[in-house]
């Protein structure tokens, strides 16, 4: 794997840059100047499709460095260059289109987790194009998963996304209001993956509708729970500050450079049994 150095020329191997930017994560970002990064970018992207045969359920939840190698190409790529990686840090070649996951791939990976652990079900708000639903369906393939949305992107090109990889025979796909509407068959859950409206009334409404059937010891996870944000951060920490049986695994308190947070901008929380 060959990565530009800090004028560009010279190759510098992926160790090499993961412990310059560790060191000095500020001369790290500032050697990817916008014409180096693009050039990365370019040539590091997920430009070509990754050949594999589709996963079998059979075979029990994709284990992440496979579902990484398949699909890690389609990662939001934009804050890469921020938290001082470089274009090559994701794989070149993706069985899904280029930033079909609306994840940085620390968020990925940490989704990816929660979603090896569900015993019940899974409810998702909010799926836009269905890339994080996608990352549920490989994590998850024994239990239930109920993906609404009010208005998503193109469920159709996510339905020939799962034939097309033998996932996501388990998957519910759903257009409806998440913040008022019930939904017959949603059941037990034990993880709630809320990613739709991010202002603070829409998350809110979205806590109120869904997080009251959670089950005990079950997840509630948050997507972009930052300050500066949409409204999203002032929703949770309301929510947080509101109940007495919650433990927090990933504080919703995040600055505006999530990047540098380990589980990005995903807030999480487990409600105790």
């Amino acid at each position: 794997m060959r990565l530009l150095s800090k004028h560009g020329l010279a190759p510098m191997n992926i160790k090499a840059q993961i412990i310059q930017a560790i060191r000095n994560p500020a001369r790290a970002a500032k050697a990817f100047n916008s014409t180096n990064w693009n050039a990365l970018f370019k040539n590091g992207s997920a430009e070509r499709s990754y050949a594999a045969a589709p996963w079998s359920s059979s075979n029990g939840p994709m284990p992440y460095r496979e579902f990484f190698k398949r699909f890690g190409g389609s990662a939001r790529s934009k804050n890469l260059r921020k938290a001082g990686l470089g274009g090559d840090f994701l794989p070149a070649a993706s069985g899904l289109p280029r930033e079909f996951i609306r994840l940085c791939p620390w968020e990925m990976e940490f989704l990816y987790s929660l979603g090896q652990r569900v015993k019940k079900a899974i409810v998702e708000v909010g799926r836009f194009n269905g890339g994080s639903t996608f990352l549920l369906a490989c994590a998850c393939v024994a239990h239930p998963i109920h993906s609404i949305d009010i208005a998503p992107k193109d469920d159709a090109l996510l339905q020939s996304l799962f034939r097309q990889h033998g996932v996501g025979a388990n998957v519910r796909l759903i257009v409806g209001d998440s913040q008022h509407g019930t939904f017959e068959g949603t059941g037990e859950y034990d993880l709630l993956f809320i990613d739709a409206d991010h202002s603070r009334e829409g998350c809110a409404a979205d806590i109120q509708n869904w997080f009251g059937n959670l089950e005990p010891g079950g997840y509630i996870v948050f997507h972009d729970s930052y300050l500066d944000g949409e409204g999203a951060q002032e929703a949770i920490c309301d929510f947080m500050e509101s109940q007495n049986d919650l433990q927090i695994i990933a504080s919703p308190l995040i600055g505006t450079s999530y990047w540098r947070n380990p589980t990005g901008s995903m807030a999480c929380f487990r409600k105790r049994a």
